[in-house]
């Protein structure tokens, strides 16, 4: 990738992202239902993808984005700039959301985090990213859009954290308070935390479970 196509990129990442986090914070304001609030969020996301997909490539999540690092498809060093990217645009997105929610505040959240709410971001995560990767691998990367509004809304209507499952949305909903979608300080690290145990989970799931070279392997050996 030159340099003209990834800062390009950087700012498809940077816009995609505010995007979905000024719909999740404007959508959860307006005090929808979680099941509503489930479908905006997951819709936003899957659009951007689609706006930005093709040559960019967008991930507009840090736990993607590690993703690839982990398996050797993304340098680190742009990888890390593309995660900066990411939480910048989350965090100005989240500012901007509440501005269209009627609210014009930016203040550090001070909830806690409860019951289930840690294995719910491992479990959401884990899937959406292996969901994405076995796409990817499979190449069936024109479904990977319609794989992340399913998957999202459904783990955002059962798990009881709602289904974050993005690094750079956990740290922008730090930044909000009073909102119904706010995430303390305490609760995002833990939320981080998980969610990277997520990733780890999705890579040992595509490395032994639903690893495409098995197939091929098989027929190799019959022959």
């Amino acid at each position: 990738m030159n340099t003209q196509v990834f800062i390009r990129r950087l700012i498809a990442e940077f816009l995609g992202t505010a995007v979905i986090g000024a719909a999740t914070i404007g959508v959860t304001t307006s005090q929808q239902s979680s099941v509503y609030v489930s479908l905006v969020t997951a819709g936003t996301w899957a659009l951007m993808l689609l706006l930005f997909s093709g040559s960019l490539q967008v991930h507009l999540n840090p736990a993607l984005t590690f993703f690839h690092i982990s398996r050797s498809q993304l340098k680190a060093r742009p990888g890390t700039l593309i995660v900066l990217a990411q939480i910048a645009g989350a965090v100005l997105g989240v500012w901007l959301g509440g501005f269209l929610g009627g609210h014009n505040w930016w203040q550090v959240s001070s909830h806690n985090i409860s019951n289930g709410q840690l294995f719910s971001e491992a479990l959401s995560t884990a899937v959406l990213i292996w969901l994405i990767g076995h796409l990817g691998a499979t190449k069936r990367d024109t479904l990977i859009p319609v794989a992340v509004l399913g998957w999202l809304f459904v783990a955002g209507v059962f798990t009881s954290s709602g289904a974050v499952a993005n690094p750079a949305l956990t740290i922008g909903r730090m930044f909000t308070s009073d909102a119904g979608a706010e995430i303390g300080v305490q609760q995002g690290a833990f939320y981080l935390l998980a969610q990277m145990a997520g990733v780890c989970i999705a890579l040992v799931g595509m490395m032994f479970v639903t690893k495409p070279e098995n197939g091929k392997s098989k027929k190799k050996t019959k022959k």
